[in-house]
């Protein structure tokens, strides 16, 4: 019931919207609801970048990360961030999506912990009340990390999006899905004492972190299209990187419900997560085709399917 009420929030937002304002406008649907992560986004907006390459851009918010996909295929959204597992989950489902741009070529995924448990390894998490906020993935992956790092018994609890207070109050010992640059130094903010695993510590292969889809079919797949909207990520990055004050100023201008306790621990989270946004905006097959065999192998994947599916064909 209560992802139903969310995700009428996500409609009614974006169908706020009159026709005439949605006129030529291309609305990317966030995956959730605006962070340290999305920077360069509203610097892209509003600096002129997205425009100077015949983009409007309009940024709508997530209420619920399971959301956007849907919306995206029923083209409610022209444009979505998404997640690389949530996107080929929806692929084996035979959503016909295209990567046309990322803010990170790289995980942010971890586990976090409490640091005051003397957990040192993952082997140390044996025993400990995990939680999750990775929705239908997790069971597989906590079974995986399991195995690979030679853990019997967890006690699990799914935390939904309540990572913050439930390792804050101690409610749970460690949780799966947090973004270390995000909500890591929040907790430190707070002065709770925390510790990461992130996913390369636990054999998980590296992936692409927040990427860009497109319907395939729509204009917005289109190869010229997505040539534009890339030079536009790719320049709003870079001026991002080398505007950092500026670029963080533009965010809070842009959402200005943000309370001061929000802005100085997201301010932290600025500072870790500035250096780690995509150096290009090239599709890595090798690194996508891992990933997808990872998946494979732990049976991630409900249906196979080609990875370079994926991608825009700009050879043809």
């Amino acid at each position: 019931m209560i992802r139903f009420f969310l995700c009428l929030l996500t409609l009614v937002s974006l169908s706020s919207c009159s026709n005439s304002e949605k006129e030529g406008k291309v609305r990317l649907l966030l995956e959730w609801l605006p962070n340290p992560d999305h920077v360069p986004l509203y610097v892209g907006i509003e600096k002129g970048i997205f425009a100077k390459h015949g983009i409007d851009l309009s940024i709508y918010k997530a209420h619920d990360p399971g959301d956007g996909v849907p919306l995206l295929v029923g083209e409610n959204v022209d444009l979505h961030l998404c997640y690389a597992g949530r996107t080929m989950n929806a692929k084996a489902r035979g959503a016909d999506l295209k990567v046309i741009g990322y803010l990170f070529k790289q995980s942010l995924n971890s586990i976090l912990y409490r640091g005051d448990l003397g957990i040192e390894s993952p082997q140390d998490l044996e025993g400990r009340r995990m939680g999750y906020t990775m929705g239908n993935d997790a069971g597989i992956f906590i079974d995986t990390i399991k195995r690979a790092q030679n853990i019997h018994h967890l006690n699990i609890l799914n935390v939904d999006f309540d990572i913050v207070s439930m390792l804050g109050n101690k409610e749970v010992d460690a949780v799966l899905g947090a973004y270390w640059n995000v909500e890591l130094p929040q907790l430190q903010w707070l002065g709770i004492p925390v510790g990461v695993f992130t996913f390369a510590d636990l054999g998980i292969p590296s992936y692409c972190e927040l990427i860009v889809l497109a319907k395939n079919g729509t204009p917005y797949a289109d190869k010229e299209f997505v040539k534009n909207f890339r030079l536009a990520l790719d320049e709003s990055i870079q001026y991002s990187k080398e505007n950092q004050e500026e670029a963080f100023a533009i965010y809070l201008n842009q959402n200005p419900d943000k309370s001061g306790k929000s802005q100085e621990w997201e301010r932290k989270s600025w500072k870790t997560t500035c250096p780690l946004f995509a150096e290009n905006q090239e599709d890595d097959l090798e690194q996508w085709e891992t990933f997808y065999e990872w998946r494979d192998s732990n049976g991630l994947v409900s249906s196979p399917f080609d990875v370079k599916d994926l991608f825009v064909d700009f050879q043809s």
